[in-house]
């Protein structure tokens, strides 16, 4: 097992705290990803990779998508299918999506792009996409305007052993369409990547 396969895996001694921790994604953010693949199918069918515990498979099947969700850690797909049993998962990774040729309209990556081989996950969300599909990044972000997350910034700095740093890298983009974060301190910075 490679580096980058334990890492993979590294979640889901923690699924729940995850679970329970993360946020999911507004809707707005859900909206925006599907927005390629609109008109090319009534249910469009998702890929949800790197799908942990379902964050943003919850919005997608909010929005009448029929969804599988793909993760390389069974024990965040647990956690997933006690929360939303009607979905479909498995096992798989980015590079080896476990999915047949041109079979979705969407693949979806949230929080989780920079874990991948992006030259390998590019062919191989080539070839599970049918023609029109889309590949949907998207990440949440905290927005330093927002008083509770300067508080939390804080608290994290204090708590830091000595030495170590807990500053926060932060992207000022904004989508290509021009919209702007919402003010929730979680807004969507979402980028669509790839489309055939």
């Amino acid at each position: 097992m490679s580096t980058s396969d334990e890492a993979a895996r590294s979640f889901g001694g923690a699924a729940e705290v995850y679970e329970s921790g993360r946020p999911g994604y507004p809707r707005e953010a859900v909206r925006w990803l599907l927005a390629p693949v609109g008109g090319t199918a009534t249910t469009p069918q998702v890929a949800d990779v790197a799908a942990g515990t379902g964050k943003l498979t919850d919005g997608l099947l909010r929005e009448g998508c029929q969804v599988v969700a793909i993760d390389p850690d069974p024990r965040m797909l647990e956690v997933l299918s006690a929360r939303v049993p009607e979905v479909e998962t498995r096992v798989g990774r980015g590079e080896e999506l476990t999915l047949d040729d041109r079979s979705v309209d969407l693949v979806t990556l949230g929080q989780a792009w920079h874990w991948v081989d992006v030259e390998a996950a590019s062919v191989e969300v080539g070839r599970v996409l049918r023609p029109g599909g889309a590949l949907g990044l998207v990440w949440n972000l905290r927005d330093p305007a927002s008083e509770w997350v300067r508080e939390l910034e804080a608290s994290c700095r204090r708590a830091m052993p000595s030495g170590r740093s807990a500053t926060v890298r932060r992207s000022e983009h904004s989508s290509p369409r021009g919209s702007r974060r919402p003010g929730n301190g979680h807004g969507p910075s979402p980028v669509t990547g790839w489309s055939r």
